[in-house]
């Protein structure tokens, strides 16, 4: 068995023994006593002490009594009386920790050594500094260089990251941990598709989504957009493709629309219909299929060159196949996804182009006691029904079939207008322009009909978002020339009458 030397021993009892860090004659590391004769610094009583009563970390004994009445530890202040208070700067101590890891971090076996020790201390005490975290943030910008080592050494930064969020910190502390979370992420620029790289991209992303982290990172979303769709393109792992496409789901609600017209460029198109294709065939429906489908919807919603890149890529194939599969979890996502694309004109043609198959699947989900998949169902029809009479009989090679589907939507509308509504819990708008040339389909009356009762339903449902849309919008000017015509369909006119009412009382 060795023996500790004198100096070990008594560097030993000049160190907290819960935080580990050394003793000082004043200030906050200041040792004081406790009635059980162990002594621990002010900066850890203040911690454990909970209303008055302080359970001793040693001994485990509880005393009702506060950090001020206690005395200082006059035998331990003596001792730094006589060795001095500095800690020896030749071992690696809680106390010099960032010092030495901004000193050595060009050693990777150093820096690796430092980090474990921060992770040690940040799990045993639950505190940390902004001198730890900005040395951690050196370490990680020298360690840029992929390489296996420099991998490692970013695991274990990372996973300092993830415990310092979890025991909390100021803004100013939040903002360091985003900028290691992002050097991290810059590092995936030259991406290899180890298990090492993956380990640290997911848990900066794991890092990133945290709550704390919101609109904290420098790293920005179309950059980080473009390398996780990067990376998918390459990728053969499901844990990371999973994770990944998870990420990516929440990512284009916080781009502009241009933004995410340049994500969903044809390349990153076609990789992400692939995946969707192959959990299609094997009738996979797991977390990474539906949320394909959330992030499909995502990228196509008012972004015309992402829904054509879709179509060309045989998306619209893959859409009404799963139609026809009828799976009840993924029926809203292929509706959603179905809407946005038949909002561009020319994808309407390629639908309904010897397709009737598919177009009766809508009629039937059109006529769904859900109120939801009725309406989404009903979104879609409306789009296709822009299409004359002739080309519909020419495309679907059915000429009873247009007509069925304009009276089963004013039948539809009137039979949810008699019913609680839930449709705004499910779906919402950026705008009221994709209905606005319905209203102005007087040969279609159940058109019209469609339109003006969407418009009244969310109207009615928020004033301050969707009424002041439609004010802002000047929607309000078809619908008061629908009350005024004589000729426009009774329910139609009903519909634009009460949203102007309401309008009038948003006004007042």
């Amino acid at each position: 068995m060795a023996s500790n030397s004198g100096d070990d021993i008594v560097e030993n009892l000049l160190q907290c023994a819960v935080c580990m860090e050394s003793y000082e004659e004043s200030g906050r590391q200041t040792p004081k006593m406790l009635p059980c004769q162990h002594s621990f610094c002010v900066e850890c009583l203040e911690i454990i002490s909970r209303f008055g009563r302080i359970q001793c970390p040693s001994c485990r004994e509880q005393f009702s009594t506060s950090v001020d009445e206690l005395s200082r530890s006059l035998v331990l202040i003596q001792l730094l009386d006589t060795r001095g208070s500095s800690p020896r700067r030749n071992n690696v101590t809680d106390a010099n920790l960032s010092i030495l890891l901004k000193e050595k971090f060009r050693d990777p076996d150093n820096a690796k050594e430092y980090l474990s020790k921060l992770i040690e201390k940040i799990l045993r005490v639950k505190k940390f500094n902004l001198e730890e975290i900005e040395a951690v943030l050196n370490c990680i910008q020298y360690y840029r260089i992929p390489s296996d080592k420099s991998r490692s050494i970013q695991i274990i930064a990372t996973k300092f990251v993830m415990y310092s969020i979890s025991f909390g910190g100021g803004a100013v502390t939040v903002h360091l941990l985003s900028e290691v979370a992002t050097e991290l992420i810059k590092t995936m620029g030259v991406f290899n598709d180890d298990k090492l790289s993956s380990e640290v991209l997911l848990l900066c992303l794991a890092v990133l989504a945290l709550p704390a982290m919101m609109n904290k990172s420098s790293f920005s979303n179309l950059d980080l957009a473009h390398l996780l769709m990067t990376i998918l393109t390459t990728n053969q792992n499901s844990g990371i493709e999973r994770k990944f496409v998870e990420f990516l789901t929440n990512i284009p609600r916080k781009l502009s629309r241009s933004d995410n017209a340049i994500i969903g460029n044809r390349k990153y198109v076609e990789n992400l219909l692939s995946i969707l294709r192959k959990k299609t065939n094997t009738s996979s429906r797991d977390a990474t299929f539906y949320n394909l489908l959330a992030l499909l919807t995502s990228l196509t919603d008012e972004t015309p060159s992402t829904c054509t890149n879709i179509v060309n890529a045989g998306g619209l194939r893959i859409f009404a196949e799963l139609l026809e599969d009828n799976d009840p979890r993924s029926n809203k996502g292929v509706l959603m996804n179905l809407n946005n694309l038949t909002e561009v004109p020319e994808i309407c043609y390629h639908f309904l182009n010897g397709n009737s198959d598919a177009v009766e699947c809508l009629l039937k989900f059109m006529n769904s006691d859900e109120i939801h998949i009725s309406y989404c169902a009903a979104a879609v029809i409306s789009h296709l029904l822009t299409i004359d009479f002739k080309e519909w009989e020419r495309l679907t090679k059915s000429p009873n079939l247009r007509n069925r589907a304009l009276t089963n939507m004013y039948n539809c509308v009137m039979e949810w207008s008699q019913r609680p509504s839930v449709i705004c819990f499910y779906v919402s708008y950026r705008s009221f322009k994709p209905f606005y040339p319905l209203l102005q389909r007087y040969d279609a009356p159940p058109l019209q009909l469609f339109a003006v009762w969407t418009i009244w339903e969310f109207c009615s449902f928020s004033s301050d978002t969707y009424q002041e849309m439609l004010i802002k919008e000047q929607g309000i000017d078809y619908l008061l020339e629908l009350n005024q015509n004589l000729y426009v369909d009774k329910n139609v006119k009903k519909f634009a009458e009460l949203t102007i009412k309401l309008i009038h009382l948003f006004g007042k």
